[in-house]
């Protein structure tokens, strides 16, 4: 039995990178300086591993965008 996967996640993940790196690319200059512009790094490298996950795992990923989520309420205001 092959095991199926559920494109429409893989496609939304996809479409969120694509939105994130565009957003990265129109604000590069505009990002504040200290804590602020460095948690908006850090919540990009959380996404991008579950991002990566996704692709292998997508309860494990589900989980690590949920703590991506969490951090994204308490860090970015």
């Amino acid at each position: 039995m092959s095991k199926k996967r559920n494109i429409i996640s893989l496609l939304l993940g996809s479409l969120s990178l694509v939105i994130y790196i565009l957003f990265f690319i129109d604000e590069s200059s505009v990002l504040a300086p200290g804590f602020e512009g460095y948690s908006i790094y850090l919540l990009f490298l959380v996404f991008l591993f579950g991002y990566i996950i996704l692709w292998r795992s997508e309860t494990l990923a589900g989980i690590i965008f949920l703590v991506w989520y969490g951090l994204d309420l308490c860090l970015v205001k």
